[in-house]
This record gives structure tokens, sequence and C-alpha cells, in this order.
């Protein structure tokens, strides 16, 4: 495209961008490659075409999944764990090891933040519309008699 980025919403530009999200690139990384929309662009036909804010949502959806199956791989994966000496001892290597729970906990936390209401540690407290959370502030105040021996 002579000119400059895209900005006309066309389905084979959208297909490579909800393909790029499902991969794992964001919004923003997607706005930086050459020969794509800008970050406002983006943002503008999420905005404007409920058909791109779908695929959008979910190649996100996708996204998380893929995430979340990369946990378990990693996570069973005991490849490198251990290896022999020359004396032929067996020994741990906790750098591999380190590794991977570092490759585990990033995805966690990647997770949490993306979906926190589906991959975090917290408990978020929701009420519905039939059963909403209320609380009650109360103060009690107790009258007590004065002693009549003062």
């Amino acid at each position: 495209m002579a000119g400059g980025r895209p900005t006309k919403y066309n389905k084979a530009l959208v297909n490579k961008i909800t393909e790029l999200i499902h991969e794992g690139e964001s919004i923003a990384a997607i706005a930086r490659m050459p020969d794509m929309p800008s970050h406002n662009t983006l943002h503008r036909w999420l905005n404007e075409h409920p058909e791109f804010r779908d695929s959008y949502e979910l190649a996100r959806d996708l996204r998380e999944e893929k995430m979340f199956q990369d946990i378990l791989e990693i996570s069973d994966d005991g490849h490198g764990d251990q290896y022999e000496t020359e004396d032929g001892r067996t020994v741990t290597n906790n750098e591999v090891i380190a590794r991977s729970r570092l490759r585990v906990d990033t995805r966690k936390w990647m997770l949490a933040r993306m979906n926190p209401r589906k991959y975090s540690d917290k408990t978020i407290l929701s009420g519905d519309q039939d059963n909403p959370i209320r609380t009650v502030n109360r103060i009690e105040v107790a009258f007590i008699e004065p002693d009549p021996k003062d």
C-alpha cells in the first residue's frame, strides 16, 4: 500500500489480525508491524465492526486456551531436569527446572491479567441481579446505667 498504513476495513486484514492475536500478539504489537493499521485504527474498528470485535474476542479466548495448554506441557516435560556427570552420577539440573518454573509462572501471571475472572488466584465476589452482594454497616450503642454509688 503506497502512502502508509492501511485504514480501510477489509476481511483479509481482519483475518490476519485475529490470527496474530491467536498466536499471542497484542493489539499494540500488531500496530507496530509494517503494513498493519495503527493502534487507534484497530480500536476504532473494534468499536465500529461487531464482527471484528467477535473475531477478536474469540482469538483472545483461543490464545488463553493455548497458553493454558502450554502451562501443562511445560509442567509435564521433564526433559533436561537431570543429567549424568562424567563419573556416572545423576544430578538435578536446577537451571532447567528454574527456567521451566519461570515459563509457567509468567504464563500464569499473564492469564490472570488477561482474564482475572477465569484465571486469577483471587476470589472475586460478585452478585447477580436477583442476589446482589450487600454490605451492612452497623454501629451498636450500649447505654450503661450509671452506678448509683458514683
